[in-house]
C-alpha cells in the first residue's frame, strides 16, 4: 500500500444518537502518517499505543480508520494541518483546533 496520512475516528457518545443527521457525526481521535498505511493500520491494530488502546476500549463498536494516500514530502504537512484542525485527544500533541476568524466565515458566506 501507498504512504499517506489516516485518520482514526469514533461516533462520540450522543443525545442525538437518533437523529439524523447528528447521529452520523464522527470525532477524529488521532491523526498519524505512514510511508505503508496497510502496514500502520495493522500496527495500531496489534500493538496499539496507550492512548490508541484507551480509545478503541472506549469505542470499540464505531472506531472507523480513514486514510489519504499522499507522497511522503506532502504527508507531514497533512498531519500537521489535520492535528491542528481536528485537536485529536489521543495524538501526543492534540493540537489547537484552529479558530476560523469572523471575516474568513463572512468571506466564505459571501461567495
Amino acid at each position: 500500500m501507498q504512504p499517506g496520512i489516516y485518520l482514526m475516528c469514533a461516533k462520540p457518545p450522543s443525545a442525538f444518537d437518533a437523529a439524523k443527521p447528528f447521529s452520523d457525526l464522527m470525532e477524529v481521535i488521532y491523526v498519524g502518517r505512514a510511508e505503508n498505511l496497510r502496514r500502520r493500520f495493522k500496527s495500531h491494530i496489534d500493538t496499539p499505543s496507550p492512548k490508541v488502546k484507551a480509545a478503541q476500549n472506549t469505542y470499540a463498536d464505531s472506531m472507523r480508520f480513514w486514510f489519504l494516500e499522499m507522497d511522503v514530502p506532502e504527508n507531514k504537512a497533512a498531519e500537521t494541518l489535520f492535528i491542528n484542525c481536528f485537536g485529536p485527544p489521543a495524538n501526543d500533541k492534540p493540537g489547537d483546533r484552529l479558530q476560523l476568524e469572523a471575516a474568513k466565515v463572512e468571506a466564505i458566506r459571501s461567495t
